[in-house]
């Protein structure tokens, strides 16, 4: 039984569905698709789950109802499309937060490793101050994070990091970091990443304007270069990245968990948009 509840995406959704119908009998070849729902390219099923190009509102409802979609159901499947399309981060979170109320719990989703450690802002800092500070309880971890989060949420998160293979205990009962493969290459993971580093700008922008802290460096400079200087400068942020990371894994008395937000964007529009 497939349940729509656990995808995220509706193309996989639509994959494992197709499967599953095949798998027990039912006559769900893409010709007899495309005949039921009068499409007349071949190859227009294979293309959609290829992601060549997105399901249209209106082929979803004749689909759903090919599928016999309840009515929540076909409200979830639509806000799946809907994600899909989505450009922003803005646009997605709206879109995602739809899926959440439509229905949970998203089973498949929640247990995507690549997905766990960028779910929330205080998940990676956290791993970071259990292996740093590993005295601490949750409730004076809670009060730790800047900005403070509840008890609560550490339980869970700690659930989660151990869950996703973030973090362990040693024999000697202290936690470690695991190295975990992270994968950013399709739609849900690049939208986690991005939501990710739009909560940590946001952060900074906190920092910098709270007049609370004064552990920070934020500084920049407007340049005009070509795409070829362009390309160089993105070489040499990674480089630098790579440096600090060198930096911190050196340091054998760290202290506090710090992020570093290194953002290269356009002020101007480019040759094409001319």
């Amino acid at each position: 039984m497939i349940n729509i509840c656990e995808y995220i995406d509706y193309r996989k959704y639509l994959s494992d569905l197709l499967a599953n119908k095949r798998k027990h009998g039912d006559a769900y070849t893409l010709r007899a698709i495309h005949r039921r729902l009068g499409i007349k390219s071949t190859g227009y099923f294979s293309n959609l789950l290829a992601g060549r190009f997105d399901l249209s509102l209106e082929l979803a409802d004749k689909i759903a109802e090919m599928f016999s979609l309840s009515d929540d159901e076909k409200v979830y499947f639509k806000n799946m499309i809907l994600f899909s399309r989505a450009q922003t981060v803005d646009e997605k979170n709206h879109f995602f937060e739809l899926i959440q109320l439509t229905c949970q719990p998203l089973v498949r989703l929640l247990n995507n490793e690549s997905l766990n450690l960028f779910a929330k802002w205080y998940y990676v800092p956290l791993r970071e101050l259990l292996v740093l500070k590993p005295q601490l309880t949750n409730s004076e971890l809670a009060n730790l994070l800047l900005p403070q989060i509840q008890t609560v949420d550490v339980d869970s998160a700690v659930d989660i990091l151990v869950r996703g293979g973030f973090i362990r205990k040693t024999d000697a009962g202290k936690w470690e970091r695991c190295d975990t493969a992270l994968t950013t290459g399709n739609d849900i993971d690049s939208y986690f990443v991005a939501r990710f580093q739009k909560e940590m700008i946001e952060l900074s922008l906190r920092d910098l304007t709270s007049g609370e802290s004064t552990q920070h460096d934020i500084s920049g400079v407007t340049l005009t270069v070509s795409e070829l200087s362009m390309e160089q400068i993105k070489k040499e942020i990674r480089v630098f990245r790579k440096r600090i990371m060198q930096i911190a894994m050196a340091d054998k008395t760290p202290e506090r968990v710090y992020r570093c937000n290194i953002q290269l964007f356009p002020l101007s529009k480019g040759r094409d948009s001319e």
